[in-house]
């Protein structure tokens, strides 16, 4: 009998739940599908429902040059990333970053629906370099009629300010924002946004409850963004947050012309297992975390870019690498070897 109270309380307490949030499926999925960018006139609304993304591998930390069971690889990428994105429905390829032949990786592009720029702690230059490269080569096939859509986080969203700006040397500033949750300062009406938009008002959420996980030392400012020209010309600033000194940095940034989206917070934190980490991982922050990787996974679903063979995306995909697993079982990293 207790257990039946239970599993009938469990059905009603989730059939209540359901009726609450949904809000009306069909209106919800109506405003999903208005996710679009100069979508041809004659494009259907949604072309690939199997959208694969390619995700840029990053150098070894110092942390992995230091563990011996790093030695035999050059690049990697975290799973909770890979996970994040396979949640909302993608295939997941590496390009690679550090390998014998950048255009073989660059190749790679021309048949995937999406390109995502991980967070990290990559080194400078020849990372920038061959990640310009990436950001030059699906910028061009937007340019030509292709939508292959863009996103950037923590790192990957300096990354894709650093490839616009007039001085992406000295573009970044320190901020005191390591391991915490903040809520966003919208600068702009969030529902004139693309990234925001099919919320509607909703989208005050994130201005209301601070759930999104920030874990990085450096940033830009939105007045870097404001008096840069080129970033200006380019990008949006449609959030800013507020560090723990008081300094205001920009949060979510999406490109004026182009499918590109960025945060500097990580809303795949709630997928991450480190207990050292300030994660709020109530459902209520799981659902609105995720909304970001449903809405980049569904910008993809509008791409007509060219396509991988299924046998050609089995040869590719990120499950054919190695993984290798924190002492703490905290953290798993997807691991590239150089080839």
């Amino acid at each position: 009998m207790l257990t039946y109270i239970t599993t009938l309380g469990l059905i009603l307490s989730q059939t209540g739940f359901a009726t609450a949030t949904q809000l009306g499926a069909q209106s919800h999925a109506e405003s999903l599908n208005k996710q679009t960018i100069n979508i041809p006139a004659n494009a259907p609304k949604f072309v690939n429902d199997a959208p694969v993304i390619g995700v840029v591998s990053q150098y070894l930390n110092q942390a992995m040059r230091d563990d011996d069971r790093y030695n035999d690889y050059s690049t990697y990428m975290r799973k909770a990333y890979v996970n994040y994105l396979s949640a909302s429905g993608a295939r997941v390829i590496p390009i690679l970053f550090n390998t014998t032949s950048d255009d073989r990786e660059l190749a790679k592009i021309d048949k995937v629906q999406g390109v995502f720029f991980c967070g990290g702690a990559a080194t400078r230059t020849v990372y920038e370099d061959f990640g310009k490269k990436v950001f030059e080569k699906v910028k061009t096939l937007n340019d030509k009629g292709k939508i292959v859509p863009i996103w950037g986080t923590c790192l990957g969203f300096e990354n894709l300010a650093m490839f616009v700006s007039d001085t992406p040397d000295t573009l970044l500033e320190n901020f005191d924002s390591r391991n915490d949750l903040y809520n966003l300062e919208f600068q702009v009406d969030p529902t004139s946004t693309k990234m925001f938009g099919s919320m509607g008002s909703q989208a005050y959420i994130y201005e209301q409850n601070p759930i999104l996980f920030n874990y990085h030392i450096w940033g830009i400012s939105p007045a870097t963004f404001q008096n840069d020209k080129k970033l200006n010309d380019f990008y949006t600033v449609t959030s800013t947050s507020v560090d723990n000194g008081g300094k205001v940095f920009a949060n979510t940034i999406e490109a004026k012309n182009y499918p590109f989206f960025g945060t500097q917070f990580h809303p795949e934190g709630p997928l991450n297992n480190n207990v050292d980490y300030a994660i709020d991982r109530s459902l209520f922050s799981i659902q609105n975390n995720r909304y970001f990787g449903d809405f980049f996974v569904n910008q993809c679903r509008l791409s007509n870019n060219d396509r991988f063979t299924w046998e050609e995306y089995v040869q590719l995909a990120v499950e054919n690498y190695d993984l290798i697993v924190s002492a703490d079982s905290s953290v798993t990293d997807i691991v590239f070897r150089r080839v």
